[in-house]
């Protein structure tokens, strides 16, 4: 094994001297750093091999090289290239492709008209003559590998893929530790097959570059097993094998082990930029605002103008909410780098918080562009569709998405909400149950599969989606799901008699505060039914003693006692009991006695009022949407409005700090004019602070509001759909109730007639009691937000006034008499300058 790594290391720095003769300066970094990870292992460097660090430069060549390659290091490409126009050796050959490469992309990039577009359709022209001079070459075998790991990235450039493969198969086979190559060729893998197939030589480097391209493929299972035997063979210590063993664990959402080598590699490199951008997505995600903000303090203090820099301060920004500011790093990094894939879709999600669809759009598609694979932009890009309310372009996102992560349940969970948008509910149901099988992430599947269920009727099968939801309640997320699926079953067993079941489902709804009053109404109804079941025959026997004796007699107590105690466990129930011993004694139940409201007298007075009430609630609900939306809409303007003057506010205290530094004679005005500079600033801030509550306090609250009139839509539909049904057998039972008889039939009639009543009424106090409890939230979450606002105005404007007041006294201490004299002393001294001048000359 000791030898095995000496052989590695002595390919390394090999590798390091002749990457550094051709100025690939980003592959010499990389493997200088796996070979300080093997600094354990000896090499004795008078050795063949590092002999003679000249060669491939010719004597007579030498000269120009050197000046070549000086030009070079300065990002003087066209004087690199020019003197090195004629040079046949191939280190200087190299130098003068690459430094014309470099040379037409800055070019490139220097002139696009719009710097936020990341593919253009001008390579072809800007690269024909160097493309023409590599194909002419290539095929008469005169590329060594390094020319041909550029031809491959020429090709590349042009979606030449196919060719661009090839080529860099080539290069790698004739230069195994040019990791250059290795790394374009990476994201042409499209699968395992693909690369299994591959002509690859066998060297160490394969090794690397397969782990690597399983990562980059979400084949992380497989990557990790291959950096783990890399660590065990000696490359423990190079940091790419733990950077990438934590994009790993991190694709896998073990966000704590991934976040845990991150912070191990800072305290090996502390000065280290790379993958950090990773680093902090993982704190976003963790919600680690402290660690994130020392984070970004110290890339800012490392290099304020790198690229991952820009993407850690944009998610420092975008943990804190600030979405404007995060969108400017985001930009800032693609500035430095355009091709930057963090950047990209970090920027799309801000745009979405932002709620601009149309720029998300485009910075997804950018990312895309960039790096075909990046499934979140795939995701994100058919989020932004589904707001537009585009189901079939959001079908074709989610699925690319889908492909990219097969095994990734929120994938199949968005594909299956839009299969169900675009009624396939076969396919739709296929997703959630595949989401579910391969690990559902958010604990959203089951229920969203028992709502399909739900809308399509099969009640029984909604019903075991539903307990599968609910057998796992502690990966679910979304604690309003969680108790609508609890009211359901709970509902369900009480319609099936199964008491028990009813009652632990509906205690478990007495947990949340927007289901407990429906919770303790159904407890009620699963009090009442717990009967003896002695109740009925008791009543027939009563019945019959009643027709063979004296019909004035009174019933036994002990026959009507347990009936007339369970009643009483309801409160709704009281009223009717007389009823029921009128019927025990064989009587007629007195038409005043019966408490039945005129909404419950059937024909066409019940269907009207029906429809009163309904259309009543319905339009209570409408409202409540229309203008709760039209508020947020107005709110979130004000803020933005409050916002510009924040920044107006940084403006202007600049210029008054500008123009006080520059005041040197009048010294009240310079003092006045830094303390409305201070003043100024420290508006800013106060406005600051108030956007942000108002985002928090007003906007979001308001935000939510939709979804709390959707869920109340919902509801009531329920409730209202469970009115109608028992009305509906009321009225049936009232069309078969028999005129003329009496005895047992008769009895058993009113029996239920009385108890679908009581059904009747129930399902009327639900109804009550949810729209009550829905203008109970309202009025008391307009009130909440609307004191916020007030309360949110009047601290800032209590904080403006008293900086203002102390401004207004410095303003007003300019003594104009003084500042004159300052000035009066100073042309006078230039005076005395002057005629001092004039008589020396004299």
């Amino acid at each position: 094994m000791a030898e095995q790594l000496k052989d590695v290391k002595r390919d390394i720095i090999v590798g390091i001297v002749e990457c550094n003769k051709r100025g690939l300066m980003h592959c010499a970094k990389w493997l200088a750093e796996l070979n300080h990870g093997l600094s354990e292992t000896s090499v004795d460097l008078r050795d063949e091999p590092f002999q003679n660090m000249h060669t491939g430069i010719a004597a007579n060549e030498y000269d120009d090289y050197i000046l070549a390659k000086s030009y070079f290091d300065v990002q003087e490409y066209d004087r690199s290239a020019y003197f090195t126009r004629s040079c046949a050796s191939p280190v200087p050959k190299f130098l003068h492709i690459y430094a014309t490469y470099m040379s037409k992309e800055k070019k490139r990039l220097d002139n696009m008209t719009d710097s936020s577009v990341v593919s253009t359709t001008k390579h072809v022209k800007d690269f024909a003559d160097l493309l023409t001079t590599l194909r002419t070459e290539h095929s008469q075998k005169q590329l060594d590998g390094y020319c041909l790991y550029l031809y491959g990235v020429i090709l590349k450039k042009l979606d030449l893929n196919d060719m661009a493969i090839q080529v860099f198969v080539e290069a790698v086979n004739a230069e195994p530790t040019l990791w250059s190559a290795w790394i374009e060729l990476a994201p042409l893998v499209t699968g395992k097959a693909m690369l299994h197939k591959l002509s690859l030589p066998k060297h160490w480097m394969k090794n690397i570059f397969i782990g690597y391209t399983y990562i980059e493929l979400f084949l992380n299972d497989e990557g990790i097993r291959v950096f783990d035997q890399l660590q065990a063979k000696g490359f423990g210590k190079c940091v790419f094998i733990p950077t990438q063993l934590a994009i790993a664990f991190s694709n896998k959402r073990d966000v704590d082990r991934s976040i845990e080598i991150f912070q191990h590699l800072q305290d090996i490199d502390p000065y280290r930029l790379d993958n950090l951008d990773s680093y902090s997505n993982l704190l976003f995600v963790k919600d680690m605002k402290t660690e994130m903000s020392h984070l970004a303090h110290k890339v800012i203090e490392i290099n304020k103008y790198s690229p991952e820099t820009c993407c850690v301060v944009g998610n420092y920004y975008s943990i804190r909410a600030d979405h404007y500011k995060a969108v400017m790093y985001f930009q800032r990094a693609l500035k430095l780098n355009p091709r930057y894939l963090s950047a990209w879709t970090l920027m799309g999600h801000e745009f979405m918080e932002m709620k601009n669809t149309n720029a998300a759009i485009q910075s997804y598609r950018q990312a895309v562009e960039v790096n075909k694979r990046d499934f979140r932009a795939w995701y994100g890009l058919g989020q932004a569709y589904e707001i537009l309310k585009m189901p079939f372009y959001s079908l074709h996102y989610y699925k690319a998405a889908q492909t990219l992560r097969p095994f990734d349940s929120r994938m199949l969970v968005a594909l299956g909400e839009t299969y169900e948008k675009l009624e396939k509910d076969h396919d739709a149901i296929k997703c959630y149950m595949k989401a579910y099988e391969v690990g559902d992430i958010e604990g959203m599947a089951m229920f969203s599969l028992a709502k399909l269920y739900e809308k399509q009727g099969e009640t029984d099968k909604a019903i075991q989606a539903y307990m599968s939801f609910c057998s796992e309640e502690n990966m679910v997320s979304d604690k309003a799901s969680l108790c609508h699926a609890y009211l359901t079953l709970a509902n369900y067993y009480d319609k099936h008699d199964d008491i028990d079941k009813a009652k632990h489902f509906a205690y478990k709804c007495l947990d949340y505060e927007d289901m407990k009053r429906e919770a303790e109404s159904l407890l009620k109804i699963i009090a009442s039914k717990r009967i003896p079941t002695n109740q009925l025959p008791a009543t027939d026997d009563a019945s019959k003693s009643g027709k063979e004796g004296n019909p004035e007699q009174q019933p036994d107590s002990d026959t009507t006692e347990p009936f007339v105690d369970d009643m009483d466990m309801d409160e709704t129930n009281v009223a009717p009991t007389t009823n029921v011993v009128d019927l025990v004694m064989n009587q007629e139940p007195p038409q005043e006695s019966t408490d039945i409201p005129e909404m419950l007298r059937g024909g066409s007075t019940t269907t009207f009022l029906c429809e009163e009430q309904s259309k009543f609630i319905y339009d209570r609900i409408a409202i409540v949407e229309k203008h709760f939306g039209e508020l947020c809409e107005a709110f979130a303007e004000y803020t933005r409005k409050v916002a510009r003057v924040r920044d107006k506010a940084d403006e202007l205290a600049h210029a008054t700090q500008d123009y006080c530094d520059a005041e040197k004679y009048n010294g009240t005005l310079a003092t006045a004019l830094s303390s409305l500079a201070k003043a100024v600033t420290l508006i800013g801030d106060f406005h600051d602070c108030r956007v942000k509550r108002l985002e928090t306090r007003i906007v979001s609250e308001l935000g939510q509001y939709e979804t709390v009139c959707k869920q109340c839509k919902d509801g009531v539909k329920d409730a209202l759909q469970a009115r109608d049904k028992d009305l509906s057998k009321r009225k049936q039972l009232e069309q078969s109730k028999p005129r003329n008889s009496r005895g047992a039939r008769r009895n058993a009639n009113d029996t239920e007639m009385i108890k679908s009543t009581l059904e009747v009424e129930k399902s009327l106090k639900a109804i009550e009691s949810f729209v009550e409890r829905f203008e109970k939230q309202k009025l008391r979450d307009v009130k909440e937000l609307l004191l916020n606002f007030v309360m949110i105005e009047l601290k800032m404007h209590a904080q403006a006034v008293e900086v203002l007041s102390a401004t207004y006294q410095d303003i007003s201490d300019i003594d104009e008499s003084k500042d004159l004299q300052g000035v009066h002393k100073e042309l006078k001294r230039q005076n005395r300058c002057v005629a001092w001048e004039e008589d020396t000359i004299i």
